[in-house]
């Protein structure tokens, strides 16, 4: 468009660069941008005077970040009481960070991180428009906040996860491609192409129904389907290009975290059920915890080991470590950063 057109209040023949340079001149544009970088790294409530103030400081600089970010991170209000611990924890920092408080090298294969994340509300690289995430109260509801204890409970004990994040197809694919690929194609092969009955018993079900293994249905391609479209058979090729796909691609491991809190207590010097909530609430937690919910459980702890003392020889231990923690980590104060 090379006509002549107005913009708030200005006119010219603008092109789609002019138009933002426009949109930036206003005072409202830098008012909207610091005050959301000002909620995201330090409270939801900002005063008129600080916004105006950090307002300022981004218009001045050319909208570059720098300058706003330093004022942001030295002033009292960054480091305040009514800013400490009032960050409610996005699904990505949610588990990053618990990853790294529980001493982990590399992200856990059990509970799978894609479909955790996407469980948790925010499949990384697709948002739901293109504002993003609102984040802030918006990650927590009576759900979400079920399913984070939830995640939690399926790290420190994966042997309870179960399939809760099997990947439909490609999982199924990539174990059987994995152990025994020549066989695994044999197998593929021998049912498009009729030689081999259709299956319920772990094999998609062939012979021109749909495949099923967990994932969207796909019509296979059926003996005489191939015989009658010998030179371009586009539901053969389909099939054909998935089981290549699914020979190539890496699989992704399902390997549970390595975690050993029985060692991570006594290199700590624990002797008590007191001593262990205590640490375990210090390396965890931004806030301490409520003092009904502390007694709670404490006296849960003390329950599960047989009394206050903790014996490291004794079997168990471990698990009560484990269920000590995951209570903490299912706190409120637990989505807190």
């Amino acid at each position: 468009d090379e006509e002549s057109k107005t913009v708030l209040g200005k006119t010219g023949n603008f092109d789609g660069e002019d138009v933002i340079d426009i949109i930036l001149e206003q005072e409202a544009a830098a008012d909207f941008i610091a005050r959301k970088i000002y909620r995201f790294f330090v409270r939801e409530d900002v005063s008129a005077e600080v916004n105006s103030s950090l307002a300022q400081t981004l218009r001045g600089g050319g909208y570059e970040l720098k300058a706003l970010l330093k004022q942001i991170f030295l002033s009292r209000d960054f480091y305040s009481p009514a800013s400490y611990a009032t960050h409610i924890k996005s699904p990505a920092e949610f588990l990053i960070s618990s990853y790294r408080k529980l001493g982990l090298a590399e992200v856990p294969g059990t509970p799978q991180f894609a479909v955790t994340m996407g469980s948790l509300g925010q499949n990384l690289g697709n948002p739901p428009n293109v504002k993003g995430w609102d984040g802030g109260r918006s990650w927590i509801n009576p759900s979400t906040l079920l399913v984070r204890g939830n995640i939690m409970r399926h790290v420190l004990f994966p042997e309870e996860a179960g399939d809760t994040y099997y990947l439909g197809p490609f999982t199924a694919r990539y174990q059987r491609y994995q152990y025994a690929p020549k066989e695994a194609a044999d197998r593929d092969r021998e049912i498009v192409m009729g030689a081999a009955p259709a299956s319920r018993g772990g094999e998609p079900m062939m012979e021109g129904s749909a495949i099923m293994e967990g994932g969207p249905m796909m019509k296979a391609p059926s003996a005489t389907m191939i015989n009658e479209t010998p030179q371009y058979d586009l539901p053969l090729g389909v099939y054909n290009g998935m089981n290549r796909a699914f020979e190539t691609v890496r699989p992704i491991p399902s390997d549970p975290a390595k975690l050993d809190l029985r060692a991570i207590a006594m290199s700590a010097g624990i002797a008590t059920a007191g001593d262990a909530l205590a640490y375990f609430e210090r390396r965890f937690l931004r806030l301490p915890l409520e003092s009904g919910d502390r007694d709670s459980i404490l006296a849960f702890l003390r329950e599960s080991l047989g009394g206050d003392e903790i014996d490291f020889e004794v079997p168990g231990v471990e698990r009560s470590l484990r269920e000590l923690l995951h209570l903490i980590m299912s706190t409120p104060e637990y989505q807190l950063g």
